[in-house]
């Protein structure tokens, strides 16, 4: 995972490559494929859930 200055969280790949780029208050680790981030203040499904790629 990466923070930016802003306080965006987003997901790099192995390599180091952005993979999803930062849009997120708070992100979750990668777990089973999946991902729990926080989008205007909610986590799961009304927030969202982030697949690997």
């Amino acid at each position: 995972m990466i923070k930016l200055r802003s306080g965006k969280w987003g997901y790099v790949s192995p390599s180091g490559a952005v993979a999803i780029a930062p849009r997120f208050e708070e992100a979750g680790f990668f777990y089973d494929g999946r991902a729990a981030v926080r989008v205007n203040g909610a986590w799961g499904p009304g927030g969202g859930v982030v697949n690997a790629m």
